[in-house]
Formats: structure tokens, sequence, C-alpha cells
């Protein structure tokens, strides 16, 4: 105990201790100062949240500190705090001293005229009421905890006084002495306005309470408010229900009132502590009496919802009917700690919660019901507390409401009363012995399919996962166990750099240049590119500088795919993919679907609630690892803890409490153990099952965790605090560096947690490391951390890592940009952001990529990178098939183009028409594309100049069918002066003039274009444009009718594409190949191209690619008389080909939709579907503008096909039909 147990009561309530008295009327003035202009200060920071409570927080305790000092100085007694309200007891005195005080508290606001907040700048002013008299004040002594209370006329007066005065005014009331030294003036309802200068009388000496008071009261206070007099005691943030109760009383005589006062709150406090709540303070004023209850702080209370509005029920059913009682109650996250100064403080809590619940105790007094037997009670809860009671609880609701400091109406609501209680049979579920033998089965399988297996949170999947391990290991197979935490996801690679670093047996960066030995001579030169996938400093190699990021990504990907394949068999478990970050996922789905023969064999645990459906269907074999059942709790209890003679009814409840999950049981059981719930005789135990169904028991592990947190010490919590900012995984070292605790208190502190299940101690490494015992330990712990702390931590972690690495080690630059951005660090958290999403960026990551793109530019205040990294969000944007999110920032960079160069206005007017072309609106698109070629031409910018004309080919000339206009374009790109980045300009204007070419039926030169094209990419390393070039050229052949050629170079171009792991190629690739071999009548391996082809892109992200691949899949399924779902997938192509602004894409599905139609033989549908998409004449006018007119013409005019309407009349004959879902692969 560190601190004064004495400064959380006033010295009136500590004399009436010491006289050992319950109650006295004390003779004297009471002051009430009140701030003004703390309301909006109180609304503009909870808008802020969590960080806005605490902020609050610090500037009430800073403003009450300066001015309890002036109070010290007057011998004033505060009796209460409310909110930013003190009132203020000058025992015997007449109201000079009183005035005097409050004179130079207002002089002293002027220290408070311009506070500075994040939610910008206010000013604060103070209103002062005074009056004397006779002021009651008592003490409640219950069940050995005292609390007290303070009422009487002055109280009342010297608040009503204060509503009369203006900002900076102090009004008395008419029977308190004013010296002459002040000048007054007449006020009306018999109040005075007080001003002049304050005088400082000497004080009469204070009474020394005994140092024996700590130990006194440390007997009846509450141990949060014990924890609370040591002044480092930090502010916690916690889920927190609140109900404001208003009542009243009879108050008649003084021994009458005590008695009544006394008689309330010993009922109010049973009750209330029946549900797990706590009274907080009462208050008896001018506007009534009120009592403040809280649900889930200080101390953690699972469903504290439910138990609060159960506890306002039974309120109204037990209190006398003449307290006329009204209650609001509020849900929400709730700032709680000390309020005051050093010398007189009070446990409190902030945030928006407290002002809702207040104001809907307000609205409760203002209803009027019809009904007799409210007995003159009403409650009113907020939507939060509704949704989380209302199966529980009978709710009337009662519209919406306009409350104050609320923009919109809020929805309000009435219980009514508790709901009968529901019995519902409990599905009976399986333990984990059939999973462990399938498992055994699967290690022994020669031909191991990729496994996935999920669970809830703490439904053993991190057990089993250490368990297979453990298997291969005894069976003596070769396997990796990798352990993934939630800060994986921020770090590039971070699940294949460990498993490649092991198979590969990579130590340093030298061992990089032995592996290029072993592979394929196309791929040798680009072995540098896995420098940044493997954690090491990328190196600058002029070869690769025409390589786009995703050519590199691409290329990496085939590297290690290439490398794999030499490796011995091994099995790779995985714990906690849902942590994975997103490179390291889109790799594993390729090697999963890609390739037939793997050496590796996955087995991945997580998450089920937050995995990807996405990554999860890369798997053929999934578990969902079940609940336990009835059976499997029983054993559970009796092998692992040794319980014995276990009732039907112990089950029972453990079943229900934990409802099957492992981990829950478990924590149950030492919650349990902690109460003395269980008994050891000779060593066995048992449960006393008399106490244990009258034990409330926390219902989730995250409320377990925190009612075990609320047990630590307070230095165990502050290291828990300062370990949770480190992460799941702390390094000792790092601690010990940044945080207050030297090494033997470290090691101290770790054992205790250790033995308490909260951290795991990690001596095989070089360094000592701490891990966390639970992910959701972990994040409830940091959670629960005040947001001052974990700024202030944040930010040594931040130095203590910059001041290590500098910048030179871009894999460190996501913790610099999370740490500065809790910190709060603007400055670091932009740059290293902004260097985090350009690492992200450069290696194709699109997706973490975007989350820093996005913190700079919500943040940046437009600096000379801030277009730059606009610019690269919107082709991340396009990327992704974000669309809107693309026209958003596009049309929110308009306002700023004036503060642009040159060459980022060419930039701007190029996305803009961008953003034209998937509009449809090509004459748009056209012009802003001229303007952005005219502003290049200006400034010399020939990178501008290159994709404004490559552009207006691909964007505007080509789809409208202007070819003249294309080449014309094209060809001045090619007479261009050399300019860096150049080579892709010109191997793709050599393509497209091919493809002009082609349209205009010249073949030959068409061919010596894409020729012309290829030889250059190949010259200038840029290897993954090799695809597509040869697949222009297998559509050339195959329409010129060079059937041998198409398939000729399809095959060139499937192996190019698996070299440099080209997956969106190989879909174009396989269309013209497999058109190719129908042609030639090779029917069965044309479908046998498709299927295969289809199979390694369903993983692909990007919408177009999506939509190709259902064209590939529906021609594929067609082929083998799946003719009904072929038309489905074709339909769903265009739809989303339309929904993502590909108009030429999507005619040509709904061509082939079309083209399918007329293969069966429907006339019918054939017809309904011309007529439905506009008629023939609107039809053909878009195939001539999208260039495929004769393709329309020979599909509307020609019947080729007529043998498809017998296969279609055959397969539904054969019940084809039937079956599909499981036929499909």
């Amino acid at each position: 105990m560190k601190g004064n147990l004495g400064c959380f009561l006033p010295n009136s309530v500590l004399t009436l201790l010491s006289e050992n008295k319950e109650y006295k009327v004390f003779e004297g003035a009471v002051l009430f100062a009140d701030v003004a202009g703390f309301t909006p200060l109180t609304e503009a920071l909870m808008v802020l949240g969590k960080e806005g409570s605490e902020e609050l927080t610090r500037i009430l305790n800073n403003y009450f500190s300066e001015m309890l000092k002036i109070v010290d100085e007057y011998d004033g007694d505060v009796l209460r705090f409310a909110g930013d309200a003190i009132t203020i007891l000058f025992e015997e005195d007449n109201g000079e001293t009183a005035l005097s005080c409050g004179l130079e508290m207002l002089e002293k606001m002027k220290d408070f005229s311009a506070i500075k907040t994040r939610a910008g700048e206010f000013k604060l002013e103070m209103k002062i009421g005074c009056s004397k008299g006779k002021t009651l004040i008592g003490i409640i002594n219950d069940s050995k905890e005292i609390d007290y209370y303070a009422l009487g006329e002055p109280l009342d007066d010297s608040a009503e006084a204060e509503h009369h005065a203006k900002k900076g005014e102090t009004v008395a009331a008419k029977n308190v002495f004013v010296p002459d030294y002040l000048s007054k003036r007449e006020f009306s309802d018999g109040f005075e306005i007080i001003s002049g200068s304050y005088h400082k009388k000497p004080l009469k000496a204070k009474k020394q309470f005994q140092s024996s008071l700590n130990n006194f009261l440390s007997q009846y206070l509450p141990k949060h408010i014990i924890e609370l007099s040591d002044p480092t005691t930090m502010g916690e943030h916690r889920g927190t229900t609140v109900i404001f109760l208003s009542f009243s009383l009879s108050k008649e005589s003084d021994e009458e009132t005590h008695k009544e006062i006394c008689h309330f709150y010993s009922n109010l406090k049973k009750i209330v502590s029946k549900y797990g709540g706590f009274i907080n303070k009462l208050d008896f004023g001018d506007k009534g009496s009120k009592a403040l209850l809280l649900f889930g702080t200080p101390h953690s209370l699972e469903k504290r919802e439910i138990m609060a509005t159960r506890c306002a029920l039974e309120i109204v059913e037990s209190m006398d009917k003449n307290h006329q009682i009204k209650m609001g109650i509020t849900s929400s996250h709730l700032f709680s700690g000390p309020l005051g100064s050093i010398n007189r403080r009070e446990f409190t809590v902030m945030g928006d919660g407290i002002n809702l619940s207040a104001r809907l105790m307000g609205y409760a007094k203002n209803i009027v019901h019809k009904e007799q037997n409210h007995n003159n009670a009403i409650i009113i809860t907020d939507e939060n507390t509704y949704k989380a009671a209302k199966n529980d609880i009978e709710f009337i609701e009662r519209g919406k409401i306009s409350v104050k400091g609320k923009s919109a109406l809020i929805p309000i609501f009435e219980p009514i009363k508790i709901e009968e209680e529901k019995t519902e049979k409990t599905k009976t579920l399986y333990g984990f012995e059939g999973i462990q033998k399938e498992l055994v089965e699967w290690i022994k399988s020669e031909e191991r399919s990729p496994l996935l297996i999920t669970s809830e949170i703490g439904g053993g999947k991190s057990s089993l996962s250490e368990w297979l391990y453990n298997q291969t290991i005894l069976r003596e197979y070769k396997s990796i166990k990798i352990e993934l935490h939630p800060f994986s996801k921020e770090l590039f690679f971070s699940l294949f750099s460990r498993i490649m670093k092991k198979l590969l047996q990579i130590k340093n960066e030298e061992d990089l240049s032995a592996l290029a030995q072993k592979l394929p001579d196309k791929l040798r030169d680009f072995t540098d590119l896995l420098n940044p996938y493997l954690g090491y400093k990328e190196k600058e190699n002029p070869s690769l500088k025409n390589l786009t990021p995703k050519d590199r990504r691409d290329i990496a990907f085939s590297i290690f795919l290439s490398l794999l394949n030499n490796v011995e068999k091994t099995i790779i478990i995985v714990d906690n993919l849902s942590f994975a970050d997103e490179t390291s996922l889109q790799f594993l789905s390729q090697y999963l679907t890609q390739y037939e023969k793997k050496s590796l064999d996955f087995a991945v645990f997580s998450r089920k609630e937050i995995f990807s459906n996405q990554i999860a269907n890369s798997f053929e074999k999934k578990i969902e690892l079940p609940l336990l059942s009835k059976d499997n709790i029983k054993e559970f209890l009796e092998k692992e803890f040794n319980l014995k003679n276990l009732t039907e009814k112990a089950i029972d409840f453990f079943e229900e409490k934990s409802k099957g999950n492992p981990q829950l049981l478990s924590a149950l059981y030492e919650t349990a153990q902690k109460e003395n719930l269980v008994i050891e005789k000779e060593g066995v135990k048992f449960i006393d099952e008399d106490r244990l169904f009258k034990t409330t028991f926390p219902d989730s592990l995250e409320a377990i965790y925190l009612k075990e947190f609320d047990r630590l010490s307070k230095r165990e919590k502050d290291f828990l605090f300062s370990s949770s900012i480190l992460g799941l995984n702390v390094s000792v070292n790092l601690l010990s560096k940044i945080s207050d605790f030297d090494e033997k208190e470290i090691d101290d502190l770790s054992d205790k947690l250790e033995k308490k299940n909260f951290l795991k101690i990690d001596n095989s490494g070089k360094r000592k490391y701490l891990q966390f015992t639970d992910t959701l330990l972990y994040e409830a712990i940091y959670n629960l951390a005040p947001f001052s702390f974990k700024r202030d931590f944040h930010k040594k972690v931040f130095w203590e890592i910059y001041n290590l690495e500098g910048e030179s080690k871009p894999s460190v630059f996501p913790y610099l940009a999370y740490h500065s951005e809790r910190a709060e660090d603007k400055e670091n958290a932009i740059k290293f952001h902004r260097l985090s999403a350009r690492m992200f960026s450069e290696r194709y990551d699109n997706l973490s990529a975007l989350k820093h793109y996005e913190y700079v530019i919500k943040n940046d205040d437009i600096s000379k990178d801030y277009f730059e990294d606009s610019f690269k969000l919107l082709d991340i944007y396009l990327s992704l098939g974000n669309l809107e999110d693309f026209k958003n920032l596009l049309d929110n960079l308009a306002q700023f183009i004036n503060k642009m160069s040159q060459s980022e206005v060419s930039s701007f007017y190029n996305f803009i028409s961008e953003k034209n072309t998937r509009e449809g609106q090509l004459a748009e698109a056209e012009l802003n594309l001229k303007k952005s070629l005219e502003i290049s031409e200006k400034s010399n910018y020939l990178y501008g100049i290159a994709r404004a004309l490559l552009n207006l080919v691909g964007r505007v000339y080509g789809p409208a069918g202007r070819y003249e206009e294309g080449r014309k374009c094209l060809e001045k790109l090619l007479s261009l002066p050399k300019f860096e980045g150049d080579a892709v300009f010109r191997v793709v204007a050599l393509m497209n003039l091919g493809s002009i070419s082609r349209h205009n039926l010249d073949f030959l030169r068409a061919y010596s274009y894409y020729r012309k094209s290829f030889i250059f990419a190949k010259k200038n390393n840029l290897y993954p444009r090799l695809t597509a070039i040869i697949n222009n050229i297998v559509q050339l052949s195959y329409e010129s009718g060079n059937l041998e050629r198409a398939i000729k170079y399809s095959k060139k171009g499937f192996e190019i594409a698996k070299d440099f792991n080209q997956r969106e190629h190989l879909l174009y690739v396989a269309i013209h190949f497999a058109l190719s071999l129908w042609s030639k009548g090779e029917i069965s391996r044309a479908t046998e191209i498709l299927l295969n082809t289809n199979n390694k892109t369903l993983f692909l992200k990007n919408q177009y690619e999506k939509g190709m691949a259902k064209v590939v899949f529906a021609i594929c399924i067609f082929e083998r008389n799946y003719f009904l779902l072929a038309l489905e997938g074709i339909k769903e192509s265009f739809e989303i080909f339309e929904k993502n602004s590909c108009p030429h894409e999507s005619f040509s599905s709904k061509l082939e939709y079309l083209r399918l139609l007329k293969f069966l033989g429907d006339e019918v549908s054939f017809i309904n579907t011309i007529k439905k998409w506009g008629g023939k004449e609107k039809i053909l006018e878009e195939a001539k503008k999208y260039n495929f007119l004769f393709s329309l013409k020979s599909i509307i005019e020609e019947n080729p096909f007529r043998k498809y309407n017998e296969n279609r009349t055959e397969a539904q004959n054969s019940g084809k039909f039937d079956s599909l879902n499981n036929s499909l692969p």
C-alpha cells in the first residue's frame, strides 16, 4: 500500500470515523463549482472513443489538481466529485472563506482558457454558487464496506445559486456573509452576485488523523480503491454496463433520514452485489437523489448486460414504491480510474455511456405509465444492452428519441420481465479419438492430401497440432512445425521464409548463390529476386530493371516452386494459418492447386471464424474439430484433474458453461479451484457441488482471463501490460531496455506468471523470450491497457528498434509503422507506412501495400510524395477490382490538381481516362488521354508520352475499330528517344501493331510484328511478356487456319507460363490451344487441357481473371455434356465483366452464350436471349463497336453444330443433370 487511503474520503467523514459516530450535522458554508464548456469538450473527445475518454480524464485530473491546491489552502473539504463539478464544505465558515476560495479558483481558470486536444482547442470557464447552513453527513457501514453521503439545504442552495451564475461569476445565497472588501449586487430569487479580490486568512491547524487510519480503512475499502491510492496506478478500458438510478427520500429528522438512507443503501447493495455490480456513488442534491451502479468495472463481469438488467428489474420489484425509481441503462467501453488529486480523489468512469445513461434516466422520469404494476418505476435501456439481453429478458420497443450530444435518433427499450428458462437438448458431439486415428492414417499414407483443420477459439487445434508433430517425429518422418502469431500478418512472406530456410538449409545470404545451380537455365539469372522473400537486402541487378512488381513476384514464386521439386519429402505442420501474411497465402494456394507431384505435405490449423474460404478451398481434405461431448467432458475432468465422483448434475453444469470447448473447460476448473470449490482428500479431488451451483462463473474465455487478471498484483498487471505491447512473443532483452523492470524482477515476475498460466518461458534460443499462453489472453490484456500507457510504450519500442536498425532493413518497416502509429507519432507513422507500402508494392503484395497506402493518404498533409502514393494506390485498387475506392480517391485528388507537377497532372488525366473507359465513355477517355499527352509533350515527359499513346490505342482506338489512328500512335511511340522503362512500351507497341494488322486480315505483317516483339522482349529479359506475345501468335495462327503453328506456339506458351508462374496467361493460351485441337477433332485432349488449366486458376483474385476462368470452365464442362451448368458459368462471366466495367470481354462472353445455345439447337432460348439483350440490330451494333461483327454474323446466320441437339437429349435421358455437383471436380 503506497498511498494515503484517506484521500478517498472527505475530512468530515474521517472525523466521524475518528469520533466513532455514524452521522453528524456540520455547520458551515458550501461551495458548488461547475465548469462551463466541459460538455462540448466531452462530446468532442467522446467521438474518439476509448482514447478520448482517457484524454478527458487527464484534463480533468490536471484541472482538479490545480483547483484542489487552492481548496486545501482555504481548509475546504471536498464532499463529492460529479464529472467536472465539485462540492466543497467549509466547516464553521459564515461564507467569507468560501467566497475567497471561489474567487481565487475563478482567477486560476485563466490557465484553462485554451486547452489543446486531439479534437481541437477548447475554453473552460467556471460558475460558482455558495450557501451556508447545516449539512448532514453520514457513514453507511454495510457488510464490512463503508460509503458515505452528504445532504442538506446548503447543498441544494449552492447548486441553485450556481445555476443563476453566468460564466466567470460567483452567486451566493443571501444568508452568506459578504465581507466589506468584496462587493455584492442584488440578483433575482434571493441571490447576490459577488465580485472583488480574494483575501487569505491564517488557517486553523488541520486535524491530523492517526497513521493507523490506513490500516483501519484497508479493512473497509474495496481492493480497487486501495490500489488507486498508489499515485502511479493507471486507469483501464473495460466493457461496462451502467445504471443511472433516480430515487426519492422522505427527508424527515436527521436520525430518520440517516436510517432511511442506510436501509435503502443496504437493500440496494444486496441486489447490486447479487448480480456482480458495484455502487460507485450516491448523490443527493437539488436535482434529486441518484445512484451510479457499474457492472463490468472495476472487475470484469460475464453477461454484464443481462446481469445489470436483471438487477434493475429486481430493484423495481423489491424496493419501496415510494422511492419513485427511474433508471437509464447503457452498455459501452468506458475508461475507469482515479479522478482528482493526490490528496483527494475518487474512483470514476468516463465515456459516452455515462452521459447517455444519465439522459435515459432523465427521459424515464418523463414517461407516464398507464399500467399499475410498475410501482411508479421505469427502466430505459440503450440498443447495446437490449441486443445482449433480449434472449433472456422481455423488452418493449419504445421507438427512437433525440438525445443531447447525438446527431441521430437513438432507439430505446424498456425491459419488462425475465424470460422463462429455456431448456434445449444439446447435440451429442465426439472427442478427438477418431480424428487422431484419421491423422495417423494420413501420416502413413504415401499420397497425403493437403489437410486443413479448423476449430473455435480454445477448441484444441494448437494441442492437436503439437500432438501431430510429435507423431511424425515418433514415426521418423521428416517434418517441420511452424507457429504463426498475430503480427505475422505484418511481415512479408512470414510463413514460407521460415519453411524455405529450414528446407533449403539457408543460414545466411551467402547460401543463396549455391541455390542458382539447382535451377533451370531460364530462371538462374533471376536468383537475386529471392533476397527480400528470405529477409535479406534486395540487390541491384540491371537484368531485373525491366520487370514489373508482378513479374518479380511471379518469377520468385516460380524459383521457389522449382527449388521445392528437389527437396526431400517433408510434412509441414502450421498452427494459426489465419495469421499468415497475404503473400504466403498466395504462394500456398498456388503450391497446393497447381502442382500434382508435391514434395511438401501440408497439415494446417486455423481458427474457424476468421479463416478465408478462398484459401480453404485449396485443401482437398478438411476437418472441423468437434466440441467435447458429455462423456468426453467427464473423462477430461477425471483424467486431467483427478476429479472423482462427479454427479450428472455437475457434468451438466460444466457442459453448459464450457459448451464443450476444451480450453474453456480447463479455465472453468481452474476458476473453481481458485474459488475453493475443489476439495482434496487423500490425493483425490471432489467438487463442492452445494457451492458450485451458487457461484457465478464467467461465460467466455476472455471473461475468465480478465477475472484471473483482476486477481494479480498491480506490478504483475503492469508487467503484462508492458509485455503485451511487444506482441505475443516477448523479447526479454528488449523489455529490460525499455521498461522499468530490471532483469531480476523480470525473472521473478516471469516465474510467477508462468505458474499462474499467463506466460510461458522460452530459453531454447540464444536469448530468453516470453510467450503469452493464449492469443486471446494476449489480445484481452493489450485491449485492457490504458491508451496513454500504450502510446508511451509503443514510442519507446519504436525508438529502440529504429536506433538499432535505422532505415536500412526493409523487413522492419512494418514494425516501425505499427509502433509509431500506436505511439501517435504521425510524422514517423506516415514515413514508415509509406516505406512499408512501397516495399510490399514492389513485391506485388497488393493487399498488404493497400492498408499502408491508405493510412498514408488518410493522414498525409499533401507532402511531395502524396500524389505518387495516391497513384500507386489507384493502381492497386484497379488490380484488386476495387472500383468504388478507385473512383472515390480519384474524385478526392481532383481538388488538388493545382498542386501537382506537370508529370503528376499527366498521370491524373491518365487515371481519369481509365475511369471513363470503365464507364463506357470512350469520347471522354480520348479527350483526357489527349490532355495527358499534351502535358507530357510540353514538359518532355517521355514516360507520360509513351503511356498516353499506348493507352489511346488500348482504351479508345482499338475498341472503337479506329485502327489507322491506333497505328500512327504506336509508330510515334516507337520513334521516341530511349528512356528508363521504355522496353516494356516498345514490346507492347510492336505487339499491338501486330494485332492491328491481324484485324486488317494482313496475317503476314501481323506475324512479322509479333516476331519482332518476341525477339525484343527476349533481348531485354522481359521473359514474362513472351507469353502474351505467344498468345497473340496462337490466336493469329488459329484464325488464319495454321493449326500446326497454333499448337506449336501453344506448347511453347504453356512452357514459358509455367516456368515464370503466369497463371493468368495459361487461361488465354489454353483457350486457343483447345480451339485448335477441337478444329483438328481432338476434343478429348482439348477438354483435358481446359480442365487442368481452370483448376490452376481458380484462386485468382483479380475480377477480370475470375471472369476469364468462368469462361474456360464453362467451355470445359460443356464438352462433358453439362450444358445447363456451362450456360450458367458463361452468364456469370459476363455479369462479372459488366460489374467491373469490361464491356469488350462482357460482349465476348455473351457471344459465347449465344454460340452454346446454337450448338444445342435451342432456337427458342436463342431468340428469347437476343430479344432480352435489345434485339438483333442492337446486338449487331455492339458487335461492330467491339469488333465482333464477323463472329456474331457467323453465329446468327450459320448453324454448324446441330448434332449437339442429340447430345442434349441424351444427357437429359441419362440423368447426368441429377449428379452435377458430385461429378464435377
